[in-house]
């Protein structure tokens, strides 16, 4: 056994399956979990192993097209015809001639439907494989009947001989409890002789990639195994499964804001990204939804039932409660957004106050501004989005529609209930209303 730790030749990532079971036409490995699509979520697991090449065997165009535009640091097999997972990592290797030649590190083979794996034990399976010296390692997880894994079949010495899928196992064999978890790591000069000795199922015309174990024991190669747990290898064939994944994901991240000092007040109903980003003294409170490609400033609290995406909360701001801001806002230091109010396309200067019940889209405010109840940008002409400009200082009265392209220069005031088609100068007073009218001795008809 070497001293050093081999290479890793190629990540070979199984995503060609045509999701039967999954609704819509959307690719399974597309569904989202987190905010990402669920094969993005394996492809972040193995970038850190740094393997001189990834390759995903993906449908023929166009879903694999598709699916491929989700990942583009990896290189695209397509699988022109359903034959089975050995077949798919045939596909692989064929198109990596190396692996064909047998190059002398390793190989690791995993499914783009288990989203919840993670690096660590990626790692763990590659070092057992150097460490046993053993031509092929797999992840076993222990799982109570009835499950889906197929069953490890062990001699008296408990040494792995063949892999018996659920549904071709013997009443004895699907009592078992050692199973497969999915991932194999194996040695790069084994593999294509052992795809080679694959033989085509007579029952579903596929060749199924788990035929490997047996022919390893056949040819004296050793295969070991390292136990996982089985939410780590949790797979995705169903939107049920989606579900359970996506309540272990939020797990797992929830547990990861607190540990990184966010204060999560109902962590139960925070729903949260594989992507978000938060600074120290955070609080969210309950039932607060982060989107995508958010990050929020330090001291910054979120108020109950707001949600986020796409969006930079700098320090100490207060969201909500019951706010949403939209993608490509940027909420600044000491500023207060308030309950049912909506950002969208905004930049919001600092200690700026929108407080109630107001739409702001396509915008840029200024620092220290006022905005009252009720006030919307207009900012959609039926064809074209047009911007509105609210410079330092300004004092927007309630209920005012700002029909844009508009500027409000710093410090104007904006007469509550104006519907303004003009710009206001700087220290001047917009008004556009009708003139009321009283008519004494008004009798209401009966």
């Amino acid at each position: 056994m070497s001293a050093k730790q081999p290479v890793l030749d190629a990540v070979i990532v199984l995503a060609a399956g045509r999701s039967r079971r999954m609704a819509g036409e959307t690719p399974k490995v597309l569904k989202r979990l987190a905010g990402a699509p669920m094969i993005a979520h394996v492809i972040r697991a193995v970038e850190p192993l740094q393997a001189h090449q990834i390759l995903c065997v993906l449908p023929p165009p166009p879903h694999g097209t598709d699916i491929h535009s989700h990942i583009p640091t990896t290189v695209y097999v397509p699988q022109d015809k359903p034959l089975g997972t050995a077949d798919a990592v045939s596909c692989a290797v064929r198109s990596l001639p190396s692996l064909a030649t047998g190059a002398k590190g390793d190989t690791l083979i995993l499914f783009g439907d288990t989203p919840l794996v993670e690096t660590t034990l990626l790692r763990e399976l590659l070092a057992h494989r150097h460490r046993t010296d053993a031509g092929l390692v797999l992840a076993a997880v222990h799982e109570e009947p009835p499950c889906d894994y197929g069953r490890l079949i062990t001699n008296a010495q408990g040494h792995i001989e063949r892999i018996v899928e659920a549904h071709n196992a013997t009443p004895e064999q699907y009592a078992l409890t050692l199973n497969n978890g999915g991932i194999f790591v194996v040695k790069t000069a084994h593999l294509a002789p052992l795809l080679h000795a694959v033989t085509q199922n007579p029952k579903s015309g596929e060749y199924d990639l788990t035929q490997i174990v047996q022919h390893a024991t056949q040819k004296t190669i050793p295969v070991n195994y390292l136990m996982a747990d089985s939410e780590s290898l949790h797979g995705v064939n169903t939107l049920s499964a989606l579900a359970q994944a996506e309540s272990l994901m939020q797990m797992r991240l929830r547990q990861r804001a607190l540990d990184n000092g966010v204060q999560l007040i109902d962590p139960s109903t925070t729903t949260l990204s594989y992507d978000s980003q938060f600074g120290t003294q955070v609080t969210l409170e309950p039932h607060v939804v982060i989107g995508t490609n958010v990050r929020i400033g330090d001291r910054s609290t979120i108020r109950a039932f707001s949600s986020i995406e796409g969006a930079q909360i700098d320090t100490d701001a207060t969201i909500g409660p019951y706010a949403r801001i939209r993608p490509s806002s940027i909420i600044g230091t000491h500023s207060r957004i308030g309950n049912f109010v909506e950002i969208k396309n905004a930049r919001i200067g600092k200690h700026t106050n929108i407080n109630h019940l107001s739409y702001i889209g396509d915008a840029t405010v200024g620092d220290n501004v006022n905005i009252g109840a009720g006030v919307i940008t207009c900012n959609y002409d039926g064809k074209n989005k047009h911007t509105t400009i609210i410079e330092d200082n300004a004092f927007i009265g309630s209920n005012c529609a700002l029909i844009a392209p508009l500027t409000i220069e710093k410090k104007a005031v904006v007469a509550a209930g104006s519907t303004l088609t003009q710009d206001v100068p700087s220290g001047a007073l917009g008004v556009a209303r009708c003139r009321q009218k009283t008519i004494p001795r008004y009798k209401r008809a009966p």
